[in-house]
């Protein structure tokens, strides 16, 4: 007989990769991105709050990164120096978490800004981050973003990026189907000149754990009911069961 038990909403699979990296006694943890280490400071869990600690689909994304900036850069959106470009680019990640990502998109992207965005209790972890990042803490910065924000909010509070966001990058933020609007919404406003009230101008790169089909497929939903489509084939890694969308906004 065909089972009819339901997919789960959320289910939080422990750390299969992230977990490898030696810590040292003050809960730091260092990573590398093309040779370069980058310290990531961790700590546990508050409530419902996953935040404080890196999820392999950051490393996955981290990887992602690291072997297509040079397309990317290629593509025009990304740039390695600032004498590179004429514009200013800016990368945003969401959900930022520890900022993994994001301070590796800066050792990448030298030529780009990163903006690191979490709700405000994480926040502090992110600027610690970036403290023990000296090398990028130039291009880095941290600031609060709620998905739940009202687009006007969004708009005011990143009116200085406007002009500039190429990259929007999200990795395993989106855990219960409630968030799948919300996400959506943001990287929308993000990727689309929500912003600043013009047309299309960044990419949104998504890494997630797969933790149920119905999730998955919620989240993919609200993405192509928003416009996004896919920029780059997918790319799947079933031992650690999570997948990688690079998509655009095509209003």
């Amino acid at each position: 007989m065909e089972s009819t038990k339901a997919d789960p909403v959320l289910l939080l699979t422990g750390r299969k990769c992230a977990s490898s990296n030696v810590v040292d006694e003050d809960g730091t943890r260092v990573f590398r991105v093309r040779g370069e280490a980058i310290a990531v400071s961790e700590r546990a869990n508050v409530q419902d709050n996953t935040g404080f600690i890196v999820w392999d689909a950051a490393l996955a994304l981290t990887k992602y990164l690291e072997e297509n900036a040079s397309r990317m850069v290629r593509e025009g959106c990304m740039a390695t120096s600032p004498s590179s470009s004429s514009s200013k680019r800016t990368v945003i990640e969401l959900g930022a978490g520890t900022g993994l990502v994001g301070l590796a998109s800066a050792k990448l992207f030298r030529g780009s800004d990163c903006v690191l965005t979490d709700l405000p209790v994480v926040v502090p972890q992110l600027e610690k981050n970036i403290r023990l990042n000296e090398g990028v803490c130039s291009a880095v910065s941290a600031r609060p973003l709620d998905w739940s924000w009202s687009a006007e909010r969004v708009r005011e509070n990143f009116a200085d990026v406007a002009d500039s966001v190429t990259l929007v990058l999200a990795s395993d933020c989106v855990w219960l189907r409630d968030q799948t609007k919300d996400f959506v919404k943001v990287a929308a406003l993000l990727c689309g000149g929500g912003l600043k009230g013009g047309g299309a101008s960044a990419k949104l790169v998504v890494a997630q754990q797969r933790r149920s089909a119905a999730l998955e497929d919620a989240l993919r939903r609200e993405l192509e009911a928003a416009g996004f489509r896919d920029a780059a084939p997918k790319v799947a890694d079933d031992s650690a069961n999570l997948r990688i969308w690079e998509l655009e906004l095509c209003l």
